[in-house]
């Protein structure tokens, strides 16, 4: 049945779209949003492990458009991927008008010859139709030079949207144990310097360690270009639950495996006390010295761990943690008009931890998290810490104000001089402890009077047993451990946030999540990242992976690309297989086709070709007329109509 002209335009014209409709059609139905998850559970865990597993289902949902995968390769190979590409997207244009070249008019095949010799010919001859073509014809062949176009900066403008990026690479990993000679003050506690990093609130507080320990500054020989992750490995918990004492005086049961005492670093020393319990594993204290009276502002916080027991029969094994502290000259943040110091925070919040590697193979963990703040009246006010803390239900800040109403110790009537708040859940300790500090201004020149100095503080404390033998252990021998010390492996201190003008305020639950994280990670580095403090060394295992550059390609690219090929290998095959020759062939390959050859009838063969007078394998090509007609040499009776 003949096809009209305009037919076969529109036919043309639809074939030459449909690699940028087809991606259309095919991404709709990802704009319809995913069903809703059904309602979290309404039942609530025991524990906080639990907890963290309770979280409701959600369904898979198709990745969004902004959503970048990572392809670990060079980038030879992504511009080979991109000349593959364009290479197929131009064979099914090329398709594309052998289809047209079927069913079209009188200039198909004329205009699908000249789509295939270049951009150049498609502008000269656009510029220059015959005044006879038709204005269909004439539309099909700007839509054959748009095409080409199109399809041949395709891959540049995909090329737009990748983007480098670094990766690890997995492939090959190798450990290495690294010595270093360190200096450490001898102080109260010690610290190797380099080990204390500030560490940005509401951040993953584990990718801080990790990027203080990939830091190339401490690893002797690092090589630029190599990740450095200390070796970690699974470990058993021996203990986690503690009995606990303050000042080694007042005794709180707890159900645990081992003791803690916590208490104020110096001369601290427990009178008279009072305690109460509202709830398993929550206390109120109220204590006295009866000597020197206490002052939180002039103490760090300890926690003094003892293994003696069923988890060290033979020796007195203990682990020693402190606060990071720096005793301030003077009290609070600032000074008001009236020369009156305000309430307020007066150390930014910080977190330290250590770790102790006993005789028995035991690894104990001690870390605290802490913050210190103060109040110019002298009185425990909630409704004041509104601005300090965003935990305004903490249980320890609520209970503290009640507590501090008791200004005396029954029955002795004695003055209380430091108010503690304790709460005991599985390896987490909170205490909060205020004492009344006479403060007398360098600034003013005169006393202030009574200051509340308060101290807010999570201990996180684990006893355990590391699965993976240790290559430090066997380079220091069995007598080269437990040396328990005042020390302090790391300090990280946080940065605190402006929002409108004022202090965002801090959270108790983000540090009470990130002082267990910490506890975790350096439980799972084990008897690994050792300081021999006495010894002045320092000993890293490092796991050493390669960074390598790869190319992030959006997903909305992939998509498109992906639909682009499948369409375009689609319409290739369909020409290939029902259209055939001649409408696939070239102009080349028509004319070979017709040229006489004994045995060899491709049509991509190689022919002797002469252009004056112009004879294909001496076979004169002549026009007569609207005929080209080709011929053999006289006498040789062959002729091509």
């Amino acid at each position: 049945m003949p096809v009209s002209e305009e037919d076969a335009t529109t036919s043309s014209l639809s074939c030459g779209l449909s690699l940028l409709l087809i991606p259309v059609h095919l991404y709709y139905p990802f704009h319809s949003p995913p069903p809703p998850p059904p309602p979290p559970s309404s039942s609530s865990s025991s524990s906080s492990s639990s907890s963290l597993l309770s979280a409701y289902y959600a369904p898979p949902t198709m990745p969004g458009l902004s959503e970048e995968y990572l392809f670990p390769i060079s980038i030879f190979a992504l511009n080979v991927l991109l000349a593959v590409f364009r290479s197929i997207l131009l064979s099914s244009l090329g398709a594309c008008f052998a289809i047209y070249s079927r069913h079209g008019g009188a200039y198909a095949t004329s205009i699908r010859w000249i789509q295939h010799a270049g951009f150049i010919k498609m502008i000269r001859t656009l510029r220059n139709p015959r005044k006879y073509a038709s204005s269909s014809a004439k539309v099909v062949l700007a839509v054959a030079f748009l095409a080409t176009v199109a399809a041949s900066f395709l891959d540049k403008g995909i090329a737009h949207f990748v983007r480098p990026s670094p990766y690890v690479d997995q492939r090959n990993i190798r450990t290495s144990l690294h010595t270093t000679t360190q200096f450490a003050p001898n102080y109260v506690y010690k610290i190797f310097a380099g080990w204390s990093i500030t560490h940005p609130m509401n951040a993953n507080i584990t990718d801080t360690m990790k990027r203080m320990f990939n830091s190339t500054v401490a690893i002797p020989n690092a090589v630029s270009g190599e990740i450095y992750n200390p070796v970690t490995s699974a470990y058993t918990v021996q203990c986690s639950r503690f009995n606990i004492s303050f000042g080694r005086a007042v005794n709180l049961t707890n159900d645990g495996c081992a003791s803690v005492s916590i208490s104020f670093l110096g001369n601290f020393s427990v009178g008279q006390y009072s305690k109460s319990s509202s709830s398993s594993g929550r206390w109120s204290i109220l204590l006295s010295s009866g000597k020197q009276p206490y002052s939180v502002r002039t103490a760090p916080l300890t926690s003094f761990l003892n293994l003696r027991g069923p988890l060290s029969p033979d020796k007195e094994s203990y682990i020693v943690g402190v606060e990071s502290f720096r005793m301030r000259p003077f009290g609070g943040i600032g000074a008001s008009d009236d020369n009156k110091v305000n309430y307020g925070l007066t150390s930014f919040p910080k977190t330290t931890t250590t770790k102790c590697i006993h005789h028995t193979n035991d690894i104990t963990v001690n870390t605290i998290t802490s913050t210190r703040f103060t109040f110019s009246d002298g009185v425990f006010d909630v409704l004041k810490t509104k601005k300090l803390f965003s935990d305004q239900s903490n249980d320890l800040l609520q209970s503290m104000q009640e507590t501090f109403k008791n200004k005396t110790i029954a029955p002795s009537n004695t003055p209380v001089e430091l108010w503690v708040e304790v709460r005991a859940m599985d390896a987490s300790i909170e205490v909060l402890a205020c004492s009344l500090d006479s403060f007398q201004s360098i600034f003013v020149g005169r006393d202030m009077g009574k200051m509340l100095e308060c101290v807010y503080a999570n201990i996180n404390m684990m006893v355990v047993k590391q699965s993976l033998n240790s290559n430090i252990l066997a380079e220091l021998g069995e007598d080269g451990f437990w040396k328990p010390l005042y020390s302090t492996y790391m300090t990280m201190e946080y940065v605190m946030g402006i929002t409108n003008g004022e202090k965002s305020p801090v959270s108790l639950a983000s540090l009470n999540s990130d002082v267990a994280e910490v506890n975790d990670y350096m439980a799972r580095l084990g008897s690994n990242f050792y300081a021999d403090f006495d010894g002045g060394k320092l000993y890293v295992e490092y796991e050493i992976t390669d960074m390598k550059l790869g190319f992030k390609i959006p997903f909305w690219i992939l998509f498109l690309a992906g639909a682009l090929l499948i369409a375009g290998v689609s319409v290739w095959l369909f020409a290939t297989t029902l259209v055939g020759y001649p409408y696939t062939s070239s102009l080349y390959s028509v004319i070979v086709k017709q040229v006489p050859s004994e045995g060899d009838e491709s049509t991509s063969r190689l022919v002797e070709v002469k252009l004056n007078p112009l004879t294909f394998d001496g076979i004169p090509v002549q026009l007569g007329g609207d005929n080209v007609r080709t011929s053999g040499p006289s006498g040789s009776g062959k002729e091509i109509a």
